[in-house]
């Protein structure tokens, strides 16, 4: 038997925010929801770096929290689940801001498909999001 751990294919997702003229703790505050992360514009991409480069703008995010060996739709559905009870404040006070619905698939057997429903694809659109995806190969 082979020693070495095959890993199946993982999924993260994460929606996001790029508040202009506001602070992530204080969007925290107007929304209700406890975020995964956050940065203001000028912090510094590695931490005590203070001489590396610097985030170029404000971010609030939440994290599925799915397993990561799930479907992306179930993905999708985790972030729903967590984003439903705060809808209105979050289209109140997000507004025109940037939002992005980022999901990465690190694909390490077979190939990846992405399928996203159209009763999910309906609601992420009420949000205003724009998707990014980015899918990485395991090198043979």
């Amino acid at each position: 038997m082979n020693k070495d751990r095959v890993t199946k294919n993982e999924i993260r997702a994460y929606f996001s925010v790029y508040p202009k003229n506001i602070a992530p703790e204080e969007l925290t505050k107007l929304i209700g929801l406890k975020p995964y992360k956050t940065h203001l514009k000028g912090d510094p991409v590695v931490q005590n770096n203070l001489e590396g480069p610097k985030f170029k703008d404000n971010f609030w995010s939440i994290k599925s929290q799915a397993d990561p060996s799930v479907s992306l739709e179930e993905h999708l559905e985790n972030l729903l689940d967590q984003l439903r009870p705060y809808k209105n404040k979050i289209l109140q006070y997000t507004g025109d801001m940037y939002k992005e619905l980022a999901f990465t698939i690190f694909c390490n057997e077979g190939r990846p498909g992405v399928h996203i429903n159209k009763k999910l694809l309906q609601e992420l659109t009420d949000y205003g999001i724009e998707i990014d995806m980015d899918i990485y190969f395991k090198k043979s």
